[in-house]
């Protein structure tokens, strides 16, 4: 594994959404704004493609199995606000919300698959971390408050040695609200 070269480093990982599953969250989108395919079969399939992989890559029964459940749990999240889009339109704060589940979903199976093979990894979301403007869909960092938070959130996982697996292309604005970034 690539990781192994850089092991005695401090490694940050950062994770895209599966190939194609921003553009289908971002058909999902439009579809419950046209009310064109049911929320369940739009989630069904989201599941379906981030299971399989899930499968197909951890090994470990304990790790699959938190895996699973997590992917579960982010999919309940995403059906959710489906479900207000399709009652109540979209508006460009929702759509980062939904656009951001790629990240997350992706980024939660290389930590549990990086876990599952010993790795000391932690699973972190930026938006925990990157504080951005208000401009939905092209937000800009705010730079002093993220370093504040990188320092305080991921310099001491570095520092005790161990890898933090995190979402890419997320973050929040200063309200607390998900954007993604430009």
């Amino acid at each position: 594994c690539i990781i192994d070269l850089y092991k005695d480093t401090h490694i940050i990982l950062v994770a895209s959404a599966l190939s194609g599953v921003t553009n289908m969250l971002l058909e999902a989108i439009e579809k419950c704004v046209n009310r064109t395919t049911p929320v369940k079969e739009i989630i069904r399939e989201i599941k379906r493609i981030h299971l399989k992989v899930s499968k197909n890559v951890i090994k470990n029964e304990a790790d699959a199995q938190e895996s699973r459940e997590f992917i579960k749990e982010l999919a309940e999240k995403l059906e959710h606000t489906l479900y207000e889009i399709w009652e109540h339109g979209i508006i460009p704060r929702l759509r980062d919300f939904v656009v951001a589940f790629g990240e997350r979903f992706s980024t939660s199976i290389l930590y549990f698959f990086l876990k599952s093979k010993g790795y000391n990894v932690r699973f972190l979301q930026a938006d925990e971390l990157i504080v951005t403007d208000n401009n939905y869909t092209n937000a800009l960092p705010k730079l002093k408050k993220t370093e504040r938070l990188v320092k305080e959130k991921v310099t001491p996982l570095l520092d005790e040695g161990s890898m933090p697996v995190i979402t890419g292309f997320l973050a929040r604005s200063e309200e607390g609200y998900v954007t993604t970034l430009g």
